[in-house]
């Protein structure tokens, strides 16, 4: 799975970020927006479907991708910062973290 480092959008352009899940371990994605001027984008998680290939109900102990829509509102730049970590340790360090620079035209 690709994470992309920098993205480039239109003002109204919607990109959809898969990050891999571990949901099952009781982690899960959260994230953190710097930016100046106000929110340049908008970030909605989206639940995943199944594919063709996918039951309805994932099989017991199995974990799904978590899904985040990033929505490019007015032009500027963003830093977005992602990090799975367990919500009940909150002195450890994030198992995973990725940093996307957002630039708005």
């Amino acid at each position: 799975m690709d994470i992309p480092t920098s993205l480039s959008l239109e003002v109204g352009e919607t990109y959809s970020l898969t990050l891999p899940g571990l949901a099952t371990a009781g982690y899960q994605w959260t994230y953190e927006m710097t930016h100046e001027g106000g929110s340049v984008v908008a970030i909605t998680a989206v639940p995943l479907t199944a594919s063709r290939h996918e039951s309805a109900q994932p099989a017991i102990g199995t974990n799904r991708d978590e899904s985040f829509e990033i929505q490019a509102l007015k032009a500027g730049q963003a830093t977005l910062r992602f990090k799975q970590a367990r919500s009940w340790e909150e002195n450890q360090p994030p198992l995973k973290e990725y940093q996307i620079e957002v630039v708005i035209r």
